[in-house]
Protein backbone atom coordinates (compact mmCIF):
# COMPACT_ATOMS: atom_id res chain seq x y z
CA UNK A 1 0.00 0.00 0.00
CA UNK A 2 1.20 3.39 -0.65
CA UNK A 3 1.10 6.10 2.28
CA UNK A 4 -0.87 8.99 1.65
CA UNK A 5 0.33 12.68 3.29
CA UNK A 6 -2.08 14.57 5.14
CA UNK A 7 -0.24 17.50 5.77
CA UNK A 8 2.07 19.08 2.84
CA UNK A 9 5.84 20.25 4.12
CA UNK A 10 4.41 23.48 4.88
CA UNK A 11 1.99 22.47 7.18
CA UNK A 12 3.97 20.20 9.00
CA UNK A 13 6.18 23.38 9.54
CA UNK A 14 3.48 25.45 10.74
CA UNK A 15 2.23 22.70 12.98
CA UNK A 16 5.54 22.29 14.21
CA UNK A 17 6.22 26.13 15.06
CA UNK A 18 2.67 26.41 16.51
CA UNK A 19 3.70 23.81 19.25
CA UNK A 20 6.96 25.99 19.92
CA UNK A 21 4.85 29.25 20.26
CA UNK A 22 2.76 27.52 22.76
CA UNK A 23 5.42 26.02 24.97
CA UNK A 24 6.70 26.63 27.47
CA UNK A 25 10.74 26.54 28.24
CA UNK A 26 12.05 23.89 30.91
CA UNK A 27 13.68 25.52 33.91
CA UNK A 28 17.34 25.31 33.60
CA UNK A 29 20.37 26.33 35.10
CA UNK A 30 21.82 29.58 34.40
CA UNK A 31 24.87 29.41 31.35
CA UNK A 32 28.42 29.70 32.60
CA UNK A 33 30.01 33.38 32.27
CA UNK A 34 31.75 33.37 28.91
CA UNK A 35 33.99 35.86 27.71
CA UNK A 36 31.91 35.08 24.53
CA UNK A 37 29.26 36.63 26.25
CA UNK A 38 31.59 39.57 26.77
CA UNK A 39 32.95 39.93 23.51
CA UNK A 40 29.21 39.60 21.96
CA UNK A 41 28.03 42.85 24.78
CA UNK A 42 31.22 45.31 23.76
CA UNK A 43 30.43 44.07 20.29
CA UNK A 44 27.25 45.16 20.38
CA UNK A 45 28.37 48.17 22.63
CA UNK A 46 30.81 49.57 19.80
CA UNK A 47 27.72 49.36 17.15
CA UNK A 48 25.29 51.20 18.97
CA UNK A 49 23.30 52.91 16.20
CA UNK A 50 23.46 56.05 18.05
CA UNK A 51 26.58 55.73 20.06
CA UNK A 52 25.39 55.88 23.81
CA UNK A 53 26.10 51.83 23.81
CA UNK A 54 22.07 50.80 23.43
CA UNK A 55 22.00 47.94 21.12
CA UNK A 56 19.82 45.11 20.74
CA UNK A 57 20.31 41.70 18.99
CA UNK A 58 17.58 39.29 18.00
CA UNK A 59 19.17 36.33 16.47
CA UNK A 60 18.28 32.63 15.69
CA UNK A 61 20.88 29.54 15.51
CA UNK A 62 20.98 26.52 14.98
CA UNK A 63 23.64 23.97 14.31
CA UNK A 64 24.00 24.96 10.13
CA UNK A 65 21.65 28.20 10.44
CA UNK A 66 21.88 31.32 11.55
CA UNK A 67 19.37 34.60 10.88
CA UNK A 68 18.90 37.78 12.81
CA UNK A 69 16.03 40.23 12.92
CA UNK A 70 16.05 44.23 13.46
CA UNK A 71 15.20 45.07 17.35
CA UNK A 72 14.64 48.53 18.39
CA UNK A 73 18.00 49.52 18.08
CA UNK A 74 19.95 47.50 15.50
CA UNK A 75 23.77 47.09 15.40
CA UNK A 76 24.93 49.80 13.15
CA UNK A 77 26.97 49.67 9.67
CA UNK A 78 30.36 51.14 9.93
CA UNK A 79 31.07 53.93 7.18
CA UNK A 80 33.18 51.96 4.34
CA UNK A 81 32.83 48.30 6.18
CA UNK A 82 32.72 45.75 3.68
CA UNK A 83 28.52 45.38 3.07
CA UNK A 84 28.17 41.65 5.01
CA UNK A 85 31.42 42.28 7.25
CA UNK A 86 29.32 43.25 10.46
CA UNK A 87 26.90 40.24 9.57
CA UNK A 88 29.54 37.30 8.89
CA UNK A 89 30.85 38.63 12.23
CA UNK A 90 27.94 38.53 14.22
CA UNK A 91 27.32 35.39 13.19
CA UNK A 92 30.62 34.50 14.37
CA UNK A 93 30.11 35.80 17.92
CA UNK A 94 26.80 34.58 17.91
CA UNK A 95 27.91 30.45 17.28
CA UNK A 96 31.13 31.07 19.86
CA UNK A 97 28.22 31.93 22.16
CA UNK A 98 26.52 29.36 21.36
CA UNK A 99 29.64 26.90 21.74
CA UNK A 100 30.30 28.45 24.99
CA UNK A 101 27.18 27.94 26.44
CA UNK A 102 25.89 24.21 25.44
CA UNK A 103 25.36 22.03 27.82
CA UNK A 104 25.54 17.82 27.04
CA UNK A 105 22.56 17.20 29.14
CA UNK A 106 20.55 20.45 28.09
CA UNK A 107 21.39 21.42 24.80
CA UNK A 108 21.87 24.61 23.31
CA UNK A 109 19.35 27.68 23.16
CA UNK A 110 17.96 28.06 19.85
CA UNK A 111 16.83 31.90 19.61
CA UNK A 112 18.70 34.98 21.68
CA UNK A 113 17.61 38.38 22.50
CA UNK A 114 20.81 40.78 24.13
CA UNK A 115 19.22 44.47 24.34
CA UNK A 116 22.59 46.46 25.95
CA UNK A 117 23.32 50.20 26.95
CA UNK A 118 26.04 52.46 27.97
CA UNK A 119 26.13 50.57 31.64
CA UNK A 120 23.99 47.44 31.47
CA UNK A 121 23.25 44.39 29.65
CA UNK A 122 19.78 41.80 29.10
CA UNK A 123 19.92 38.66 27.86
CA UNK A 124 17.11 36.42 27.30
CA UNK A 125 17.60 32.63 25.52
CA UNK A 126 14.82 30.59 24.38
CA UNK A 127 15.75 26.72 23.93
CA UNK A 128 12.67 25.06 23.65
CA UNK A 129 9.86 28.06 22.52
CA UNK A 130 9.63 30.60 19.69
CA UNK A 131 9.63 33.78 21.66
CA UNK A 132 7.10 36.70 21.17
CA UNK A 133 9.84 38.80 20.24
CA UNK A 134 10.43 36.63 17.23
CA UNK A 135 8.90 37.90 14.07
CA UNK A 136 6.87 34.91 12.34
CA UNK A 137 5.69 35.21 8.77
CA UNK A 138 3.65 32.16 8.45
CA UNK A 139 6.37 30.48 6.04
CA UNK A 140 9.86 30.49 7.20
CA UNK A 141 11.10 29.38 10.86
CA UNK A 142 13.42 26.39 12.18
CA UNK A 143 14.05 24.16 10.03
CA UNK A 144 13.05 20.55 11.33
CA UNK A 145 15.65 18.58 10.53
CA UNK A 146 18.00 21.23 12.09
CA UNK A 147 15.42 21.19 15.26
CA UNK A 148 15.49 17.39 15.08
CA UNK A 149 19.27 17.38 15.03
CA UNK A 150 18.92 19.85 18.17
CA UNK A 151 16.71 17.49 20.11
CA UNK A 152 18.78 14.86 19.19
CA UNK A 153 21.81 16.36 20.98
CA UNK A 154 19.36 16.30 24.50
CA UNK A 155 19.15 14.35 27.09
CA UNK A 156 15.24 13.28 27.28
CA UNK A 157 14.40 15.30 30.46
CA UNK A 158 14.80 18.17 28.44
CA UNK A 159 12.98 17.80 25.37
CA UNK A 160 9.80 20.28 25.20
CA UNK A 161 6.71 18.24 24.27
CA UNK A 162 5.97 19.54 20.87
CA UNK A 163 9.44 17.04 20.03
CA UNK A 164 7.40 14.27 18.96
CA UNK A 165 5.97 16.54 16.09
CA UNK A 166 9.11 16.16 14.13
CA UNK A 167 8.67 13.22 13.27
CA UNK A 168 8.49 12.82 9.03
CA UNK A 169 5.62 10.14 10.24
CA UNK A 170 3.08 12.47 11.62
CA UNK A 171 2.39 14.18 7.84
CA UNK A 172 1.32 10.78 6.68
CA UNK A 173 -1.67 8.88 7.44
CA UNK A 174 -1.30 5.98 9.22
CA UNK A 175 -1.62 2.25 7.20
Amino acid sequence: MRRVRRLSQGEHDRLVWTAMHDAAELRRPAPPTTTELDNLISWLQERAPHGDGRCTLLAYADATSFSSQPGEHPPADRPGEERFAAFRRLTELVRALRRAESDPRYGRWLFLRVETSATGVQVERRYDSWPPWWHDDGVSGPWRTNLQEEMDGRGDAWRPAWVSLLDPEIAFRPL
